[in-house]
């Protein structure tokens, strides 16, 4: 135990080592820039008459760059006053602000959260009267750079040690008796400023603010009292607050809804709260990549840097594919082998939890859960979905799995095995019974489970260390469709039209509602994704279009879903005409199309229910298409894998059934029948 113990350990030190070179990579983007047009936003709007506190939530996943991107905010003039409370012994960075996080964590009054803040603005001004640039106070926090966080929590010490600071406890106004004791070191700081400067110049940052929660009695814990001191800042608009987390909790904990808040003044005078920031553009997902050769497009140095910054960040300083790959197993499982939120599991022998069945589906098919269900918070809390929306409640949370290649890679990595295929489809199927997951696209996920199958069976064959790999589209092709003597004939045919070295080269899907051109067949090759094509014709259903690379230029597959009489796949093979049962995809002018490919799924048996349902053209269900039943091909996929995917398609029950009009409403909204790619999602929330 003792050798584990030491073993954890020093992965632990590798790991952080690995992160400071990290998150010393150059800067790239204008992420930061706006992050603090968002903040001289919220500063702008916040009203003591109107708002609580004077501090927002900035709630985002891990790697995404929340962290870096307020430290570069230095490079605009602000002055950031950090402390991080990681967990003891993590491997975050910047590390634990040790002594200054521990007794953070222990404060229980207002007043010394009052004097932590005073602690700062006197070091603060100090430092000012010397010249310090915001620059150069950034470096001061960070490892190596000095003892500036020694140095504030040695005046917090000798404040707290004062007598006489107690006595504004007596006052019957805790507001003014704060403004009063800030008072003098806020009037100094100011005067260090140009007069007509009203943004935030100081920016107090509680990195993984979870640490300021505790088992207190309500009101009680040391996040509630800092908020309580903050209000101090009401009247001063160059002094504003920044909590930062990963965890779907912060809108609960740090947001909380007026009936729950704690404070009988914010419930009597109907005080509200700021909203949470929970989007920077930093995300390089679908980068526009045009004329790339087919090695260029997948080299894994180039598509392993799509996504979030801290893939590019690790790749650059690691320069390990393989060690790359072992982190985004761990970030999209939570924990490989080990106790994960109190259960045993080792997903690579196929145990696992429920949450971490859906984070590998998700990463590679698409699959959504129900927008409504409290399950679907842990499910984003516990992995790498990234926050798309927050109500302005902020009572829900919408998130969402961006189809990043090396997540996909992770995916495809752990469900290429048939035992924990099999055992993430059961979890699914459990959670498609009580309703945790959306029934709306299920076939869809279905469709696309075999899509992606195909491509880790093809590699079978030909065993390398990636699974996102280029496959000869012949190949590719042949494994979807031939079944029997006939589909062999009918093939031979189609293989005529099939170009001299095409390649396929998808892991995961992307799916968008503008008509796919060879620009967008470029983007998403380069990122290993395939499309998934909703038609703006007010029709259900979106259907797969599948990007080939080939020497003269790019092409695609385009698969509609069908529900056909026949039994086999192949349909007579069209190379001049793209036809659709449902969507009627259709796809730039001029882009040439290798086939269209009909998905043959067929309807079995099922007992009729009043409160279960098959989708079908109901107008006011908000469906996407539903294929049902897999009996008759996919001899790469086991009887059992084929068996829980025909449960998946037909025993879901309906979500909506006993939803009012206002929640039903709201997941509408939700459900994801019309995907875009994250770039453009984000643009159109925000």
């Amino acid at each position: 135990m003792t050798e584990i113990r030491a073993l954890d350990e020093l992965l632990g030190h590798a790991e952080s080592r690995l992160a400071a070179q990290c998150f010393s990579v150059p800067y790239q983007g204008h992420a930061h820039e706006e992050l603090y047009r968002q903040v001289r936003e919220l500063r702008r709007k916040v009203r003591q008459a109107l708002h609580y506190s004077v501090y927002a939530a900035f709630v985002q996943t891990s790697g995404f760059g929340k962290t870096r991107a307020v430290f570069e905010m230095a490079c605009l003039g602000v002055y950031i006053c950090y402390c991080s409370l990681a967990a003891k012994g993590s491997s975050a960075f910047p590390p634990r602000t040790e002594l200054l996080a521990d007794r953070l964590s222990e404060a229980a009054s207002e007043i010394e959260m009052v004097l932590y803040l005073k602690a700062w603005l006197l070091v603060l001004y100090e430092e000012l009267q010397r010249g310090v640039t915001a620059q150069q106070w950034k470096d001061m926090q960070l490892p190596g750079g000095g003892n500036l966080a020694k140095r504030v929590h040695q005046v917090w010490s000798d404040l707290l040690d004062k007598p006489n600071e107690e006595e504004w406890m007596v006052l019957d106004d805790p507001d003014k008796a704060s403004a009063a004791m800030l008072e003098d070191p806020i009037s100094r700081i100011n005067g260090m400023f140009p007069p007509s400067a009203s943004r935030p110049r100081v920016i107090f940052v509680f990195d993984e603010a979870r640490g300021l929660q505790d088992d207190a009695e309500l009101g009680k814990a040391p996040f509630n009292q800092i908020r309580r001191a903050l209000r101090v800042f009401f009247n001063h608009r160059q002094f504003f607050a920044l909590m930062l987390d990963t965890a779907s909790k912060i809108c609960k904990d740090f947001l909380p809804r007026r009936s729950e808040e704690d404070s009988a003044r914010a419930l009597k005078l109907a005080l509200g709260l700021l909203p949470p920031i929970y989007f920077i553009p930093t995300l390089s997902v679908n980068k526009v990549v045009a004329g790339k050769t087919k090695e260029e497009y997948v080299n894994p140095f180039a598509w392993m840097t799509y996504g979030r910054p801290m893939w590019a960040a690790r790749l650059a300083v690691e320069k390990d594919t393989a060690r790359l790959q072992e982190f985004a197993v761990q970030k999209l499982v939570g924990v490989v082998r080990g106790e994960f939120h109190g259960t045993q599991v080792n997903v690579e022998e196929g145990e696992m939890t429920e949450s971490q069945a859906i984070a590998m589906l998700t990463a590679c098919a698409g699959l959504q859960v129900c927008a409504r269900s409290p399950l679907a918070e842990v499910m984003a809390a516990s992995h790498m979905n990234l926050v798309l929306r927050v109500a302005k409640g902020p009572s829900r949370i919408f998130v969402g799995l961006p189809v990043e290649p090396i997540l996909a890679e992770a995916a495809a990595g752990l469900l290429r095995d048939d035992i924990v295929k099999q055992k993430a489809l059961m979890h699914v199927e459990s959670a498609c019974m009580s309703g945790y997951v959306t029934p709306g696209p299920r076939g869809e996920f279905v469709a696309k489970f075999i899509l992606v199958a195909a491509s880790w069976a093809l590699a079978d064959d030909n065993l390398d260390e990636h699974y996102l790999r280029p496959v000869p589209v012949a190949d590719y092709v042949r494994k979807l469709l031939v079944n029997g003597r006939a589909d062999h004939a009918s093939f031979r045919e189609l293989e005529r039209n099939l170009p001299a070295g095409g390649m396929v080269f998808f892991n995961a899907f992307v799916a968008v509602n503008t008509v796919p051109d060879e620009a967008m067949l470029g983007k998403c090759c380069a990122s290993g994704c395939a499309i998934m094509y909703s038609a703006d014709n007010n029709l259900p259903g979106a259907d797969a279009i599948i990007p080939v690379w080939k020497p003269q230029g790019m092409t695609c597959i385009v698969i509609s879903v069908k529900n056909l009489q026949r039994a086999g796949w192949l349909e007579k093979a069209s190379v001049d005409k793209v036809k659709c049962e449902f969507t009627r995809v259709e796809v730039a002018q001029g882009l040439p199309v290798l086939c269209t490919v009909a998905m043959s799924l067929r309807e079995p048996s099922m007992q009729d229910s009043t409160n279960w349902i098959l989708w079908d053209d109901l107008p006011d269900m908000h469906s996407h298409v539903t294929c049902y039943g897999i009996q008759h091909n996919y001899d790469y996929l086991s009887t059992e894998v084929k068996q829980l995917l025909q449960s998946i398609l037909v025993t879901v029950p309906d979500p909506m059934h006993g939803a009012n009009k206002e929640e039903a409403e709201w997941i509408k909204q939700m459900l994801p029948e019309r995907f875009e790619n994250a770039e453009r999602l984000f643009r159109r929330w925000n």
